[in-house]
């Protein structure tokens, strides 16, 4: 009896091994989006921190000074909008990854159930050819015992 073999396979194991590169793909970008919010984090502490520090010594500093902090915060703000926009590509990014490893996932689950099919006809002929064995056995036996008796 030949064993069980699905001619797919090959494209089972595929649509495995690109649903788990996907994953480890959406992990990454998630690290990445992760980083990314700390960043905007930091920089918004730091623009917070540098207003106290103006405004715990507005009465003491030149508007020289005054001028430069804007500036200074006005580069910090600009780099927290730069950490905004690169977190809003990563999470488009983020979006298309996701919607890849669906689709490779429903493949894979239209696969996989077609696989068990296959196996369950697999098994409903090895059933087949099994009950028409024994039953050529009884036939068998049965016009044997009947030679037999007679």
């Amino acid at each position: 009896m030949k064993r069980f073999n699905f001619r797919l396979q090959r494209l089972l194991n595929l649509k495995n091994s690109l649903e788990e590169r996907k994953k480890t793909e959406i992990n990454r970008t998630l690290a990445e989006i992760n980083s990314i919010n700390e960043e905007i984090n930091g920089k918004e502490k730091q623009i917070e921190q540098e207003l106290f520090k103006l405004s715990r010594m507005l009465s003491e500093i030149d508007v020289r000074m005054i001028l430069d902090w804007h500036s200074y915060l006005s580069k910090l703000d600009d780099e927290k909008k730069e950490f905004e926009q690169k977190k809003y590509e990563k999470e488009q990014e983020l979006q298309n990854k996701i919607k890849e490893y669906l689709q490779l996932s429903k493949e894979k689950k239209i696969l996989v159930n077609l696989r068990e099919r296959k196996f369950a006809e697999y098994l409903n002929e090895i059933d087949k050819i099994e009950r028409t064995y024994m039953d050529e056995q009884a036939i068998m036996r049965f016009r044997n015992g009947g030679q037999e008796n007679g």
